[in-house]
């Protein structure tokens, strides 16, 4: 094919100002890298719906076409009902290639039919569900937890069976998903244009700690607010800034309490559901940037914080060490040792010299997360699955 027609099927932001979570960066990432190159014919983006107040629509997003599907039932999962739809758009364009994201069962199901049917597909495995999944029910066990856990192994084993060319995000993810089928690794992209504005912005005189991601016990939010409590011991001006999106309100509930409870409300600020031009903003303003999450495949918001000149404090855990380097543009600490946390961010906060040695290396590491360099290797693997013998 001299210019390829891609349907991209998952999650896709209905405004790119409110995007949430990592399938929904990917989608919406990709297919505005793809629209914008001369090798690519049409992009369409078919969007599985997030919540259940979805609207069933048509419409353009910088001049993407994009197909926002509905749960028109009690779960999500009801999506599955339009995938004669999906297959219908699917048709219109000679020669597609499909991209599936995600693990759920439409798109297990499509996964499962574009083999079937000899069509020229792609899947990427963005996260390790049936891992993540497994400890949630360690967490809580509970029939739904174990259902679901049971539901999305069972998803996301068939996909990796089924599709014969699978991206995944970062080697930690190949080393753990078996299959005999081809595995690219390939990373979540950025927009290298959007983050090179921020490191003009002036860091604020009151050290900024700044923690991005969905308010979610995975994410370790309850720990960075602990470290941050010993760290105001040694640097009592210092801020801590959460902000994510709001996925799980009992948890946010939890982390005011903590916050109330270590004296500390007047230093912390929980904040959910802001916009992107707030947390950019924020970003250009962080000295640090802090993110103790329990599993990891990549973390999209630590290659932004690269980009923007921010220097990390992480967990070593999952695919992080992958993307952040020790000591060259961050600093990994093994995860439950928060002394070692609150410790390392200090020594950032304290020692501009070493946070400025750290923060040009940060921006040097972070051009392998650029869309504009990711893209074509995306569409290499296109070039393959189209080759694939017809069934």
């Amino acid at each position: 094919m001299s210019a390829h027609n891609v349907v991209i099927v998952g999650a896709f932001p209905e405004d790119p100002a409110f995007i949430k979570g990592g399938i929904q960066a990917s989608v919406y990432g990709l297919s505005r890298a793809l629209s914008r190159r001369k090798d690519v014919g049409n992009v369409k983006v078919i969007s599985l719906p997030v919540r259940k107040n979805t609207a069933l629509k048509s419409t353009r997003v910088e001049g993407i076409k994009v197909i926002y599907l509905n749960a028109p039932f009690l779960f999500l999962s009801s999506s599955i009902v339009y995938l004669p739809k999906i297959l219908r758009e699917i048709r219109q364009y000679e020669n597609p290639v499909l991209h599936i994201h995600g693990t759920g069962l439409t798109q297990a199901a499509l996964c499962a039919i574009a083999r079937i049917k000899g069509l020229s597909f792609v899947w990427t495995l963005l996260g390790l569900t049936e891992r993540e999944t497994l400890q949630a029910f360690r967490d809580r066990k509970s029939v739904g937890n174990a259902a679901r856990y049971i539901f999305y192994r069972s998803l996301e084993r068939l996909c990796l069976r089924t599709a014969p060319h699978i991206v995944v995000i970062t080697d930690y993810v190949r080393g753990a998903v078996r299959t005999s089928n081809t595995v690219h690794v390939i990373p979540q992209g950025i927009f290298m244009e959007e983050l090179a504005s921020l490191r003009d912005i002036k860091p604020q005189e009151q050290p900024l700690v700044l923690c991005v991601g969905v308010f979610s016990p995975r994410k370790g939010h309850h720990v960075t607010i602990k470290a941050f409590a010993e760290l105001l011991k040694e640097i009592p001006e210092a801020r801590l800034v959460i902000a994510g999106s709001l996925t799980d309100l009992a948890y946010y509930r939890f982390l005011e309490k903590r916050v109330g409870q270590l004296g500390i409300a007047g230093s912390v600020d929980l904040c959910p559901n802001l916009p992107r031009h707030e947390i950019l903003e924020l970003l250009g303003r962080a000295r640090i940037f802090a993110l103790y999450s329990r599993e990891e495949s990549q973390g999209i918001v630590l290659c932004e914080a690269l980009a923007a000149g921010v220097p990390v404090v992480a967990s070593r855990v999952g695919g992080i060490p992958f993307v952040v380097t020790d000591q060259k543009d961050g600093i990994l600490t093994p995860y439950g040792d928060i002394p070692a946390f609150s410790a390392a961010m200090i020594k950032l906060l304290k020692n501009d010299e070493y946070r400025a040695r750290l923060a040009q290396q940060a921006l040097a590491s972070s051009a392998r997360f650029d869309w504009t360099n990711i893209a074509p290797a995306v569409l290499e693997v296109y070039r393959l699955a189209g080759s694939v013998p017809r069934r």
